[in-house]
């Protein structure tokens, strides 16, 4: 049984932290370190992909993808932004190939794809494959008196009985932050879209045999609902038997576990909104500082052709008839005031804005 969560009201919290100075060097990309032949799904899919679709959707839900933009220049992946006060980071656990698109994507048709595959291929869809590209990060937030971090991946030497991908990864994660310039212990605030194995597994580490935080001066922020959700429906889930009690339970222990209601804020420029649909209280998180406005939209959007064809849901949303307009309210929120669409699942250049055409629909506008 769970300990009993601390719980913090809907209000802001107040922080008065010094920063150490932030070191401008680019984080260390990891696609190279996992090979098409070391892909633990290629063998799988790559010539029978008719066995995917027998994936249950709380599997499926753990796999991420990425989308295409550009920071330190379009080819490169926008890896790190600046937004109006606040500097934004791509910290990596996970570049290259996804799923099938049949089978994360159900309504996915070749027709309709066919005049997109000039943007999408190579770096959104491998046609040799038959696989979509993407990505699992997390997004760094850094405003002057603030350090905020936005989904913790998968995590290392994790035990996912259901999902072979995740289970005993072996990333570079906590290198990658430290090529940002992070210390885990200049972390003040840890937020969790969701709580799926994917976005919350860098919660924790192993530490001399033991799952202890690994942001130990940090506040890790959830919703909730979102975790009632969890513990209601889903705690049985082998997985998530073992996410609760190497990602979640060692954080309640250590009095860092804080469920708020939505909306909530964080700070002056960061406040959480629920966006029901990839879970029925999956949340988002937007950043409003010095004129700049981004949106951190966990899984509300997996994969840029989404943009193209917001109807098209996951495989694994939970509550599909909300995801579905939850995706439209947000893309039109997004393409009418220029903000920034800043996804965990897109392959490079990672994020993008929303553009909308005269003859309607929406657009992914990659700079």
């Amino acid at each position: 049984m769970l300990s009993r969560a601390r719980e913090l009201p809907s209000r802001s919290i107040e922080f008065e932290i010094e920063k150490s100075q932030y070191r401008h060097s680019v984080p260390r990309n990891l696609a190279g370190h996992r090979t098409r032949q070391s892909d633990p799904y290629r063998r799988r899919y790559r010539h029978n992909p008719s066995e995917a679709t027998a994936i249950p959707s709380h599997r499926v839900s753990l796999i991420g993808f990425l989308c295409p933009h550009n920071w330190t220049g379009h080819r490169k992946g926008r890896n790190r932004m600046k937004i109006g006060n606040a500097e934004v980071t791509r910290i990596e656990e996970y570049h290259g190939l996804g799923f099938p698109p049949q089978v994360f994507l159900p309504d996915w048709s070749d027709a309709a794809v066919e005049k997109h595959l000039h943007w999408m291929v190579p770096g959104h869809y491998s046609p040799d494959d038959g696989r979509l590209m993407g990505s699992i990060h997390s997004w760094l937030i850094r405003l002057p008196n603030l350090t905020v971090l936005v989904d913790t991946c998968s995590g290392n030497h994790k035990n996912r009985p259901d999902s072979p991908f995740f289970s005993m990864m072996n990333s570079r994660y906590i290198e990658n932050l430290a090529a940002a310039g992070i210390d885990p212990d200049d972390v003040d605030i840890v937020f969790c879209t969701h709580l799926h194995i994917d976005h919350v597994g860098w919660n924790t580490r192993l530490v001399d045999g033991r799952w202890v935080p690994t942001f130990k001066n940090a506040k890790y922020i959830a919703s909730r609902s979102e975790f009632e959700r969890l513990v209601a429906e889903e705690a049985g889930l082998a997985d998530n038997q073992h996410m609760i009690a190497d990602t979640i339970q060692p954080i309640i222990g250590s009095d860092q576990w804080l469920l708020v209601d939505t909306p909530h804020h964080i700070c002056d420029e960061l406040y959480i909104e629920e966006s029901p649909g990839h879970t029925l209280r999956h949340c988002h998180l937007t950043l409003m500082s010095g004129g700049g406005k981004a949106v951190f939209t966990g899984d509300i959007v997996h994969h840029p052709i989404q943009i193209h064809f917001p109807s098209w849901n996951s495989g694994a949303c939970a509550a599909p008839d909300l995801a579905a307009p939850t995706r439209l309210k947000v893309l039109e929120s997004l393409s009418e005031t220029g903000t920034w669409l800043m996804p965990v699942h897109f392959a490079k250049p990672f994020c993008c804005r929303v553009g909308k055409p005269e003859d309607g629909g929406f657009v992914c506008v990659m700079e």
